[in-house]
């Protein structure tokens, strides 16, 4: 196997607080774009040609690429889809650069381990399947493709069934041999009206096709909402942690871009992640938080659990709450989100302006 096929056109609707900024696979975990991680790992693993569907903001994810492909040197092909048709419809556009050849397959807004992508072409291989798709149990998975087993098949794929449950999921990272084309040529749109990539996945199954590998859910995040980067971000400094030197007044694991100025008496960390050009003032607390490039945060404010978007600013003496004692539920584009007594602080948009002096709910939304 020597290609890898990478899907980046996505518009993020539910990310729309920070993609209104910046398109999704741009988006920054611990200092680098979500989709560098695919790059990387693909990279890593042996595979040099990598195919990039792109879409939404396609401009500043083309230039991203090119960037990447200069300096890590490996052969980029570009294909953009005009219209978001569903990840079905983005595979089979790449289906001449693929050729007639094994590939793998992965969103690019994931964030995962680094023995994920070798564990799942060493089970490809040795299984001789038409596909081998890599799974993890969440306990929302209703917000998810739900995904049914027997034995060590692939029996079925719901996608996104809206039954809030505990289950296993479709990770978004498969290997594939050219056959899935041939399926993709036949398919016709969901229920949603798109063309589905998992439905194409649901008829190789009948027949017995299909193979899996489970991975931990602490080594995967779908960056799909607001709270997913800040879950992304916790989940790599905690990888990393351990190769970080303290610093004053910076707590590790923390990380700090260029150009970052932190006021007198400020604490910063454990578990902060400020990008670069953000400004701290005077005596403020970060911890267990993303603050975007460019964003400001007022003297003695308070931060915890939270995202601050991209230049966004946050006035003085402002304070998030990570806790109440009620079920904790969040609405994002028309959706409502379960999230039961995870601890959340406030989610705050790029470019908005928080007003001195508020205390913002666990959960709460800065548009």
């Amino acid at each position: 196997m020597k290609k890898a096929l990478v899907l980046a056109a996505g518009k993020g609707k539910r990310l729309r607080l920070f993609t209104r900024a910046k398109p999704k696979p741009l988006i920054g975990i611990v200092g680098e774009p979500v989709l560098g991680y695919a790059i990387r790992k693909s990279l890593f693993c042996g595979l040099k040609e990598i195919v990039f569907v792109v879409g939404y903001e396609a401009s500043q994810v083309v230039e991203y690429i090119r960037e990447e492909e200069a300096t890590k040197g490996f052969e980029a092909t570009i294909i953009e889809q005009r219209e978001q048709l569903g990840t079905g419809h983005a595979v089979k556009l790449a289906k001449e650069e693929i050729g007639r050849e094994e590939f793998l397959l992965l969103y690019g807004d994931l964030y995962f381990g680094d023995d994920v992508l070798p564990s799942l072409l060493r089970a490809h291989r040795n299984s001789g399947l038409r596909c081998t798709m890599t799974l993890v149990e969440v306990g929302d998975a209703g917000s998810f493709g739900v995904v049914e087993v027997d034995g060590e098949m692939v029996s079925s794929i719901m996608e996104k069934p809206g039954i809030n449950k505990k289950g296993l999921i479709n990770a978004g990272i498969y290997a594939f041999s050219p056959r899935l084309f041939e399926e993709l040529d036949t398919l016709e749109r969901s229920t949603r009206g798109e063309y589905e990539v998992t439905d194409a996945i649901n008829r190789l199954s009948k027949t017995m096709e299909v193979g899996y590998i489970r991975i931990p859910s602490d080594i995967w995040v779908d960056i799909g909402r607001p709270w997913d980067v800040l879950d992304a971000n916790m989940a790599e400094l905690g990888r990393i942690g351990a190769r970080r030197r303290e610093v004053a007044p910076v707590t590790q694991p923390s990380f700090i871009g260029e150009d970052v100025y932190i006021g007198k008496g400020s604490s910063i960390g454990p578990y902060a992640v400020l990008e670069d050009g953000v400004w701290v003032e005077d005596r403020c607390k970060i911890y267990r938080s993303v603050v975007m490039a460019g964003a400001r945060i007022g003297a003695e404010s308070i931060i915890s659990e939270s995202v601050i978007g991209y230049n966004a600013e946050v006035g003085r003496k402002t304070r998030t709450e990570t806790v109440q004692k009620t079920s904790l539920r969040v609405e994002i584009e028309g959706h409502i989100y379960e999230l039961g007594s995870r601890r959340l602080g406030a989610m705050v948009g790029s470019g908005a302006y928080v007003p001195p002096g508020l205390v913002l709910k666990p959960g709460e939304i800065v548009p």
